[in-house]
């Protein structure tokens, strides 16, 4: 099989029963507060070996995160996370293929997005006892009108299959979590995935300027009706009184 079909064929292959090397916690790291009509935002998908001391060998992985508002679009997912190091720094079969690290798939909601990657030479990479790494970066936008409120960014399995098929299952189908989100080492034995923690965010608006600031605003525009009056008064014509006699200015 070619190497990019096999990085399609992930998602089928890890979907089968695992065998345990040790004890693995997917996490999402992210802003606390995003604001509407952001459009840079960035959560990472870390995964910790949360033994004391039993490394795991892992040769590949996928994972699935799905936000709860309708109004944050997942975007796309790279492998230049900001938390901790990418899991294959330097051995990434979507980096060194040119393929990107997200599945793009229009069947999906755009709250929902789908990571995959290998080791090109399917090695394996150790994740030491208590250690944690990234599975990528995860960029995200706010829509303008987003309503405030908070939100949940999780792992899920929400599945395609095509509705042309004779057989069952067919359209959109929501999977167990563990289908999606899964870890195999280089030598396709899967490891056990022990558990998946989501994470809290909140939509805010923007912040309103400060009283000071309106006060500062109104303070600027008095001073420019003043001098447009005054501006005004300069080149027009008086007169004056001064006894019986009349002047011109």
């Amino acid at each position: 099989m070619r190497r990019s079909a096999i990085r399609y064929a992930v998602l089928a292959v890890f979907a089968g029963a695992g065998i345990a090397h040790g004890d693995i916690l997917y996490s999402i790291s992210g802003p606390s507060v995003v604001t509407p009509g952001e459009t840079d935002g960035a959560f990472d998908v870390l995964i910790t070996n949360t033994t004391g001391s039993a490394s795991v060998d892992i040769a590949a992985f996928t994972f699935q995160a799905t936000v709860s508002d309708t109004d944050i679009s997942l975007n796309s997912a790279d492998t230049s996370p900001t938390a901790d190091p990418y899991i294959f720094a330097g051995d990434s079969f979507d980096d060194i293929n040119g393929f990107t690290l997200d599945v793009p798939n229009a069947n999906i909601p755009p709250q929902t997005l789908t990571g995959i990657d290998l080791t090109n030479d399917d090695a394996n990479i150790v994740l030491t006892g208590g250690e944690t790494l990234s599975l990528g970066e995860v960029l995200f936008s706010v829509a303008p009108g987003a309503a405030p409120g908070p939100f949940t960014v999780s792992f899920s399995c929400l599945v395609y299959y095509d509705p042309a098929s004779s057989a069952p299952p067919n359209g959109l189908i929501a999977q167990p979590a563990a289908d999606c989100n899964n870890l195999s080492d280089g030598s396709g034995n899967p490891v056990n995935v022990d558990g998946m923690n989501e994470a809290e965010s909140a939509v805010e608006p923007a912040a309103a300027p400060e009283a000071s600031t309106f006060l500062l605003a109104g303070a600027g525009l008095l001073a420019l009706a003043g001098a447009k009056r005054v501006g005004r008064g300069t080149g027009g014509k008086r007169r004056v009184r001064g006894g019986d006699a009349v002047a011109q200015v």
